[in-house]
């Protein structure tokens, strides 16, 4: 299974906070990107231990994330983008993942290989893809 494997615990490893590196798996989701298709840019859902998407709309909960007000009740989560076409597609073609560091104006571009993952808190890192165009 996927979370027993070594090269994503590490890939994890590298995303927790050194204090907090226990993984629980809550959540799988799985978006197909289709030709001439791009994911719009967002934040994934954030949790906190006492609330959630169920009792609070996702919006206010990214508003409180970022806030920084309910830090100590934050779940910091792991997000892996993961590519599972066959051929390299070169660059410009594939769907580069795209994301901001909290101190850049303009995203850092990742181009996605054959059998490979991306990994962040897409909580705290604002994300999106280019066009994918095979």
């Amino acid at each position: 299974d996927l979370f027993s494997q070594e090269r994503f615990r590490a890939a994890a490893r590298k995303v927790c906070p050194p204090h907090q590196q226990i993984l629980d798996p809550f959540q799988f989701n799985f978006i197909v990107q289709v030709p001439g298709q791009a994911v719009a840019t967002h934040v994934d859902g954030v949790y906190f231990w006492r609330a959630t998407r169920f009792e609070f709309p996702q919006w206010l909960l990214a508003v409180m994330a970022y806030s920084n007000l309910w830090a100590d009740d934050y779940v910091h989560q792991v997000q892996l983008v993961a590519y599972y076409h066959e051929k390299d597609l070169g660059e410009g073609a594939a769907g580069e993942f795209l994301y901001w560091r909290r101190d850049g104006e303009r995203p850092e571009e990742a181009n996605p290989k054959p059998g490979t993952a991306i990994g962040v808190d897409g909580t705290k890192t604002v994300h999106s893809t280019k066009v994918y165009f095979p």
